[in-house]
């Protein structure tokens, strides 16, 4: 943990000892023990701009380690690997990570479908926002966006609107009709577009009715947002 505390603001100091010390995190990410597993997967993305700029040969075996844990049982290590992806995303030149945006892609899109077998609303918007991130900061090829989105649609489409995964399902898709190619782009959009609407006039049609029923508590002081509501909304009637 301490390694990874001063990734920022002691990379250069630490810069020597780097080539020896990420593979050693690489294998401590898959290690028996949950704790180290989580701090080994943060660190690693604490150092994702080193590592993408100074040792790019490394980056294939880290997604690949990194993509592994997202399927942990320990659903502690799978928001700490989602998390160090979305640091190598966001910080590692596009360019390192163009190759494998496919891979990475297929994964995630396989991680949707299983964090939604298991229930686990967290993890799934975690995934979702991983998506979101790859289509804002790298170049989709037109035949990958092609395979994925129907595959994301698929899933966004039988979504519920009490899914506290929902806002980050959304934003996801808005991206990835953005980066689509013009011709599928058209005729997803206007589907996307709709399903947002709907669902945002669903969400507004229960907190009025909670409001109506006396659920003050389901509004914060000032936060009349779908994610409040998703964490604070009423009970279903039985």
């Amino acid at each position: 943990m301490g390694l990874g505390a001063v990734a920022t603001g002691c990379e250069h100091c630490l810069e020597p000892y780097l080539p020896a010390l990420v593979p050693f995190l690489v294998l401590q990410a898959a290690d028996s023990a949950v704790l180290v597993r989580k701090i080994a997967l943060w660190a690693l993305g604490r150092f994702a701009r080193w590592i993408g700029s100074s040792r790019p040969d490394l980056m294939p075996g880290i997604v690949h380690v990194v993509l592994a844990r997202t399927h942990d049982d320990n659903k502690g290590v799978q928001f700490a690997a989602t998390s160090s992806l979305d640091a190598f995303v966001e910080n590692a030149p596009p360019s390192v990570l163009q190759p494998m945006l496919a891979y990475v892609l297929e994964a995630l899109c396989a991680g949707v479908a299983r964090t939604l077998q298991r229930a686990q609303a967290n993890q799934l918007a975690s995934t979702w926002d991983s998506l979101a991130l790859c289509f804002t900061h790298l170049e989709v090829p037109r035949d990958v966006g092609a395979a994925v989105a129907p595959v994301l649609w698929a899933h966004f489409e039988r979504a519920s609107s009490l899914d506290a995964w929902l806002p980050s399902a959304c934003f996801a898709m808005a991206k990835l009709v953005g980066v689509l190619a013009v011709d599928l782009a058209n005729s997803i959009a206007p589907a996307v577009l709709s399903r947002c609407v709907a669902f945002c006039e669903e969400a507004i049609g229960i907190y009025e009715g909670a409001a109506l029923a006396g659920g003050e508590d389901v509004f914060g002081e000032g936060d009349f947002d779908y994610v409040s509501w998703c964490g604070a909304r009423p009970p279903r009637a039985s």
